[in-house]
Parts: structure tokens; sequence; C-alpha cells
């Protein structure tokens, strides 16, 4: 709820104050078994975590264990695509190029957004939104341009905006 009321550019120190919190809810999370709870957080976070703020590496591979542990394949790979983007925004192009794999890995068992509902193209375009961004940067794949074409139209559809703007 804290990041969901943040305003779209809110002062970094604001953030940083939290992100001992955050941490820690993360470490918690996994020692709890709360493996969704901390990718949902994490997902709250991903705006922020994608940006100027870094989380300390026990916290990462903290989520990195339940993201891994998430049943759905969606869930997997939007939370190792948004760790990989999450990394790779930290300087960690080492660490960020396997999650990127292993998300994109997964799409074929995430369903195309075939039933109509926007939230199902949402979710993929926000998985493909984050391992292009990742993908791009590390060695300027030419599948992106395609990958980014379907986000959009997805993102458009599902009327996310913000998303389409990012696009």
């Amino acid at each position: 709820g804290w990041f969901a009321a943040l305003p779209p550019s809110a002062p970094l120190q604001q953030v940083r104050d939290e992100v001992p919190n955050l941490a820690a809810a993360l470490q918690d999370a996994e020692r709890d078994g709360a493996d969704a709870e901390a990718a949902a957080l994490a997902a709250a976070a991903q705006p922020i975590l994608a940006g100027a703020i870094s989380l300390p590496a026990p916290a990462l591979s903290a989520l990195q264990r339940c993201i891994e542990r998430l049943p759905a394949p969606m869930d997997r790979a939007l939370g190792l695509a948004g760790l990989a983007r999450t990394l790779l925004s930290s300087g960690q192009a080492a660490q960020a190029a396997p999650l990127a794999e292993a998300a994109l890995a997964l799409l074929p068992l995430v369903p195309p957004a075939t039933d109509g509902t926007p939230a199902a193209g949402l979710a993929r375009a926000q998985l493909l939104t984050r391992v292009a961004h990742v993908r791009w940067r590390l060695r300027r794949d030419p599948a992106v341009p395609g990958w980014l074409d379907e986000a959009l139209a997805l993102a458009r559809a599902a009327g996310a905006a913000a998303l389409a703007a990012s696009i």
C-alpha cells in the first residue's frame, strides 16, 4: 500500500528511507514461506527498483528464491523478469542475464492473451517489456522490436497508458 500511494515521481530520499524495511520484509517473507507476498511486494516496488534505488544482495537473493517457488508460470516469469531488470539497473548485468533468460524460457508456458481479458494481456505486456529491456541493454537482441510491438498492442488494449508510454 505504501508503494501504491507514492506519487509517480516520489522523492528519492523518502524511498531510500524505506529500503531497510523493504529488505527486511522480503527476507521475512522468505523465512515465513510467504512467496506470493514477497513477489507482490516486489511488483509494487518495481517502478522504484528499476530506477535509482537498489536493495541489498541478501534481500534480492531472498526475493529470487521466493519467485522461483511460485506455482504459476506467469507469476514466476513476471517476477524473474522484474528482478532481472532491477539487477541490471543496479549494475549487476551478469546476474540479470540468466534471470531474463529464465523468464523468457517460461514465455511458452504463459498462455497468450487470447482469452480476451485485459488482465491476461497486461501481464504478458509487462513480461515482454521487462525482458525486452534487459535483452536490449545487454546485447541489442533483434527480437526486441517484435516483443515491444506485441506489448504495446496488449498494453493499449488493457488501457494501461503508463505502460504503453514507457514502451
